[in-house]
């Protein structure tokens, strides 16, 4: 059965092929980000908090899903 994630993965797998020092940049810049958004549930007031802890989750979701693309595509491929 195949999950929401997967055409993300296998989409990402193939940047990552076509392009993979941009890809790197990429996920470098994605993860930085993803940090500051962690900092930014400590620091937010009581107010904005679920808001900025439901943004760091989805992104701490998206980082492990792109840098688990490539073994993802692939083991959907050995499937086919």
């Amino acid at each position: 059965m195949a999950l929401p994630t997967d055409q993300l993965s296998i989409k990402a797998a193939a940047l990552s092929r076509i392009a993979p020092e941009y890809w790197q940049a990429f996920l470098a810049e994605l993860g930085a980000y993803s940090e500051a958004s962690k900092d930014a549930v400590v620091t937010t007031t009581i107010e904005h908090l679920q808001v900025f802890q439901g943004r760091a989750q989805a992104l701490r979701h998206l980082m492990t899903i792109l840098h688990g693309a490539a073994s993802t595509a692939a083991k959907l491929e050995s499937r086919k």
